[in-house]
Order: structure tokens, then sequence, then C-alpha cells
């Protein structure tokens, strides 16, 4: 129910999957970093797998197309799509 609604309030905008896959990429990438820079211990890779195997399932469920297979290919789409996309304000 609750990917069904997230779908439904996703659906009313036009956002292709390259947006949808940098915000998917996001939610692997920066907590990982985080937990690494600030944490009291890195994560295991492990913890890095299972994060990345988490976000591609709910990706597929939203219906996304061509979703990174492991945490250090999300890290590796977000960081290009943020040199493409990002600039200095």
């Amino acid at each position: 129910a609750a990917i069904r609604r997230m779908n439904q309030m996703h659906g009313a905008y036009d956002i292709s999957n390259a947006d949808f896959l940098y915000v998917l990429s996001t939610f692997v990438v920066v907590p990982i970093r985080w937990i690494d820079d600030m944490g009291w211990r890195r994560l295991s890779e492990h913890e890095r797998i299972a994060a990345a195997h988490n976000y591609r399932k709910l990706g597929a469920l939203m219906g996304m197309k061509d979703i990174p297979e492991t945490h250090r290919e999300f890290a590796t789409y977000m960081d290009d799509y943020e040199r493409e996309h990002f600039g200095y304000d």
C-alpha cells in the first residue's frame, strides 16, 4: 500500500528515470558516506550490500529502469549525475 501510494504521488509529475535514479542513489550513497565520515565505525561491506539491495528493490517496485547493481555503482551514478547537472550558484 505504501509503495502504491508513493507511485501515485510521484505519478502526478513528469520525472525522468534518470532523476528517479539520482534520488534513489542518494538514499544509498549519502548515508554510507556520512556514517563513514562521522559515525563511530565504518559500515561493513555486508551493510553496504544490504543498503544497495534494499533500494534496488524499492526502485524496481517504483518502476525504475537500469538501476545500479552495487553501492559502488550507485556512488558512480550519483557523482556523475551531480557533475553533469549541478552547478555553483
